[in-house]
């Protein structure tokens, strides 16, 4: 997996210039890379899956910020669960309730 410390200088803070760097690298990663990387961002408890409870909250930052780059309202709790219900629908393919990276690769490059 991809290991990223924003933190570089270890002082528990992300920085302006740490926030560059990670965005270049973003900019500059493949799909895959990018995917392994907001995969580990979001699996907080380090479980190497993503839940439900997650996935809520990546899916609040991610849709948050497009509508904002959009000029629109931050969306509704409703369209957040639907978002992350059919998320699942379509990648946690053996529905045990996570989402592995291989689910989540899977699902980013086909959605």
């Amino acid at each position: 997996l991809v290991d990223v410390d924003f933190d570089t200088n270890g002082d528990e803070k992300v920085d302006s210039n740490e926030f560059l760097c990670a965005m270049t690298f973003l900019s500059n990663s493949n799909l895959d890379e990018k995917a392994e990387l907001i995969f580990d961002l979001y699996d907080f408890d380090g479980s190497k899956y993503i839940s439900r409870d997650e996935l809520v909250i990546l899916m609040t930052n991610a849709l948050t910020a497009l509508n904002k780059m959009n000029q629109l309202k931050p969306p509704t709790l409703t369209e957040i669960e639907n978002k992350v219900d059919e998320f699942f629908e379509k990648s946690d393919t053996n529905r045990d309730n996570k989402i592995t990276l291989k689910e989540f690769k899977t699902y980013v490059k086909t959605d």
